[in-house]
């Protein structure tokens, strides 16, 4: 899954959390929130902070997450 595509130029860490077990043939779905955007400034890159929720087919949340992103502008 490449929501950013090329205008990721690197990860600046992550805190995830797992909720609960995937098993297989479970059908998860993912909700993903830009939570903060800033410049940076060389004012031709940029931090995103994405918010991440997966569910499972029952609602369940089976993980959480918070990435930040270098991007380009």
């Amino acid at each position: 899954m490449d929501i950013l595509g090329r205008d990721c130029i690197g990860g600046a860490g992550a805190d995830m959390q797992f909720k609960a077990p995937v098993i297989p043939n479970d059908q998860l779905k993912g909700q993903f929130k830009v939570a903060n955007k800033r410049m940076l400034s060389d004012e031709k890159r940029g931090m995103l902070t994405i918010e991440v929720a997966i569910h499972n087919q029952k609602e369940e949340d089976v993980l959480s997450a918070q990435t930040n992103e270098f991007i380009l502008f």
